[in-house]
């Protein structure tokens, strides 16, 4: 548990009701999941390492932990992958639950694994925010791409590139724009 306060902000790193509460709340986690109290520690640690709000380190580290017991993806890749979203898509530490739910849906719903999709969607996040994406839609995205067997990084450069195509057909607003349109529908 030292390296969760190592990590952690500054107003829980010199307030020790903060670290108090914290300890409490892994120690309630570690008994409703099936999770040790030093993996929670692991998880928050990585969360204070990634950037996670003291506010919303209960809720990182309860979603990671559940992630880790429900799916391929060890609580190291989940917590990385929420982290990565967290900057790239500004998914809010309030959303991790939803976020979740998501990866997990689409992980039974298609013919990819969480892990494909979290692979995925960790490549595209960036330019899934330049063309609007929420981070639902890039999961979304990611579940299909991966169901049919694209490689992370083939999938980032296709995308690059088509909405690279896309932006410059919309800023010209000519022949290219009316064929994607024609195209879309």
């Amino acid at each position: 548990f030292a390296n969760v306060i190592r990590t952690s902000s500054p107003d829980v790193r010199n307030n020790a009701a903060a670290i108090d509460n914290l300890r409490d709340s892994f120690v309630k986690l570690s008994q409703e999941l099936p999770v040790s109290f030093k993996v929670l520690s692991e998880i928050g640690t990585l969360g204070g390492q990634l950037g996670i709000d003291s506010s919303g380190m209960d809720e990182f580290v309860e979603v990671v932990a559940k992630l880790g017991a429900t799916t391929d993806l060890s609580v190291d890749r989940a917590a990385t992958a929420l982290g990565r979203f967290k900057a790239l898509l500004a998914v809010p530490e309030e959303d991790f639950e939803e976020l979740a739910s998501s990866i997990l849906k689409v992980g039974v719903n298609s013919v990819a694994t969480e892990s494909q999709i979290v692979n995925v969607a960790t490549q595209i996040s960036s330019m899934g925010a330049f063309a609007g994406l929420t981070a639902q839609d890039v999961v979304g995205l990611s579940g299909a791409l991966a169901s049919v067997g694209a490689a992370p990084e083939i999938s980032r450069g296709t995308l690059t590139r088509l909405f690279t195509l896309i932006s410059r057909a919309v800023s010209g607003s000519g022949e290219e724009l009316a064929k994607f349109a024609k195209i879309s529908g």
